[in-house]
């Protein structure tokens, strides 16, 4: 029964949410998209960006490992969601530049292992299942909250959307990234 209702308060939250999970989704793949086939100038910062990102967990390990992944995962939730107060444009911005990211790690992937393209997809989904569509939520909550300059009731609206945002956090966001940790421990203590 517990989890028959946690799956109908996720639904009604997405239904709640599917225009901006729509713009931010979109964006995200347009990324994706752009990622997959991008340049080599894109490749290489992408690529220092992430070495530098593995690096901070480089030599963890077990309950420190998962807690620096979630804490670090929470924090960029955490930001794509607040920034939004921006007029949501750097939620939007974020989409778009997180897909450019995985898109263009996939790339490099299947470029310099023995991975097809869709190898690489499926080397990073148990982990991304949760994680993305966590993040990608993130950013649609900032985007809903960054469109209170348009409303009658500004403040209003503001206190409201911060309300059902922080609600949605901590009831799909924060258990998301907490399976995507867990996932990413197991997955990364596995290929040590």
């Amino acid at each position: 029964m517990l989890m028959k209702n946690y799956l109908s308060y996720v639904i009604r939250t997405v239904v709640d949410q599917k225009r901006a999970l729509q713009i931010v989704s979109g964006l995200f793949l347009v990324g994706l998209a752009v990622g997959t086939g991008g340049s080599e100038a894109v490749s290489t910062y992408i690529q220092a960006v992430f070495q530098d990102l593995v690096g901070q967990f480089k030599g963890l390990q077990g309950f420190e490992l998962f807690l620096r992944i979630f804490l670090h995962n929470l924090m960029a939730a955490t930001m794509a969601t607040a920034s939004g107060i921006l007029l949501g444009i750097l939620p939007l911005a974020s989409a778009f530049l997180n897909g450019l990211a995985i898109g263009t790690i996939l790339t490099n992937v299947s470029a310099y292992s023995n991975l097809s393209l869709l190898g690489a997809i499926m080397s990073i989904l148990p982990h991304g299942i949760f994680e993305i569509p966590a993040f990608l939520l993130a950013l649609a909550l900032g985007w809903t909250l960054g469109r209170w300059p348009f409303k009658r009731e500004k403040s209003a609206y503001v206190v409201a959307t911060f309300n059902a945002c922080s609600g949605t956090f901590f009831k799909i966001i924060i258990p998301f990234l907490v399976i995507a940790a867990a996932i990413e421990t197991l997955g990364i203590t596995l290929l040590r």
